[in-house]
């Protein structure tokens, strides 16, 4: 994943912001360039649902996008996390406005060792 500088964000905030929340796996990536600027297609296999605004059907797979430009030297911009595949846990997806699903703040990713905390917070909301 890139680093920058990120405002930590309460738990709750992510909760409320996020479209679908998800517990699975990262499994492939692909390239595409639609236009001027290449993006990453990621496609995450879900495993529990955990919150679901977008959709009444259960989630079996998801769709990521990530910009590919992460290696831009400078400041690093929201947009341009990018996930490694084998990426395992916690997901805070939001989706855009032709109907991807992006995650563009680091917190929106929790590790699977270190979600069950989280999981037991967002229960309570």
């Amino acid at each position: 994943m890139a680093s920058g500088d990120w405002i930590q964000v309460s738990t709750q905030h992510l909760f409320e912001q996020a479209d679908v929340i998800l517990v699975g796996k990262l499994v492939g990536q692909q390239e595409i360039k639609p236009g001027d600027e290449p993006f990453r297609v990621g496609v995450i296999v879900v495993e529990t649902v955990v919150k679901n605004s977008v959709v009444d059907t259960t989630v079996g797979a998801i769709v990521l996008l990530q910009r590919e430009d992460r290696y831009t030297p400078g400041l690093v911009s929201s947009v341009e996390i990018a996930y490694d595949v084998g990426s395992h846990g916690l997901w805070f997806l939001q989706m855009n406005n032709v109907g991807f699903y992006t995650a563009t703040h680091p917190q929106q990713f929790i590790p699977l060792q270190e979600m069950t905390s989280v999981l037991e917070e967002i229960t309570g909301f």
